[in-house]
């Protein structure tokens, strides 16, 4: 598989990297959940993430709205095959400096969250503040993705309003994205026909959901 990352000085590059099958070791201690394991491999392989200096993944923590960025980040470039500023100024007619130069934010600067914000991805939560080490909820999760999958130019989920049991309890501003994540296949239920949004999203769920997200946007190509 052929992915495009970026690395911390902004440069672009492509690597083919090798997803190990089920049942093989694999680059983290803690990861355990096969279910999982061969797409945080794929994502190590690419240098997208690298887990934490003890050998471990932490797959259970919940990943904060900042590292959710720079997830989505790495989708927008892997699919435009551009890099994010580049990217930026072609949807915005700015640079993504002029964006950070905005300074929208009191407490974060971060290049992925303003590139993300500058796109229409992602949004604050009033105040001036984004709130960058607050763990990202479900629904939060779904609105970030479906607003990337526009950014791409994927068509809007078919679904009206999606159909999980506890669908009165998605906030009013995210219902649509909830219903176009389950759609498409990219988020599901927590069990008992649940979608839980108000709940955390681990590390694991999100490269996994990232993943889902590449098969929606080829499959629609």
């Amino acid at each position: 598989i052929t992915i495009t990352a970026r690395d911390l000085s902004g440069n672009i590059g492509r690597a083919s990297v090798d997803v190990e099958p089920y049942g093989v070791d694999h680059k983290f201690t803690d990861i355990n959940d096969y279910w999982a394991a061969t797409y945080v491999d794929f994502l190590y392989n690419a240098n997208i993430t690298t887990g934490y200096a003890d050998g471990t993944f932490r797959p259970n923590q919940n990943i904060t709205r900042a590292q959710f960025c720079t997830l989505i980040v790495q989708v927008v470039q892997r699919s435009e095959e551009k890099d994010i500023r580049t990217v930026v100024r072609e949807e915005t007619g700015r640079s993504l400096y002029d964006w950070v130069g905005d300074y929208p934010f009191a407490d974060t600067a971060g290049a992925d969250v303003m590139a993300a914000y500058a796109l229409g991805i992602v949004s604050g939560r009033g105040e001036g503040t984004f709130d960058p080490y607050a763990p990202i909820t479900r629904q939060e999760a779904a609105a970030f993705l479906y607003r990337t999958a526009k950014v791409l130019g994927m068509e809007k989920a078919g679904a009206a309003e999606s159909a999980f049991a506890d669908h009165d309890q998605v906030g009013v501003w995210f219902r649509d994205a909830v219903a176009f994540a389950a759609d498409r296949g990219v988020m599901g239920s927590t069990g008992a026909n649940r979608f839980s949004p108000l709940a955390g999203y681990t590390r694991e769920q999100s490269f996994v959901t990232v993943h889902r997200l590449f098969q929606a946007l080829e499959g629609e190509e």
